[in-house]
């Protein structure tokens, strides 16, 4: 009996370390992705003000050249 009773505390112990193990993999996982979201995020908007940040110059700071200058 006492063979029985091993068995079956060593086989309930393996399954809350597989349980246990897939808890702290999924936590990883959504620190992973937060991560990555937050770095993607900045990525994002920094490539939109390096693509746009011309258009938000004044045309009065441009100077233009000569044969383009209204007369």
């Amino acid at each position: 009996m006492d063979a029985y009773r091993y068995y079956i505390d060593r086989i309930q112990r393996l399954k809350d370390a597989r349980a246990e193990a897939q808890k702290e993999i999924e936590e990883y996982k959504r620190t992973k992705e937060q991560e990555f979201n937050a770095f993607q995020a900045t990525v994002s908007l920094r490539s939109f003000y390096e693509r746009y940040t011309v258009l938000l110059i004044p045309w009065s700071m441009l100077e233009l050249p000569l044969h383009l200058k209204l007369r």
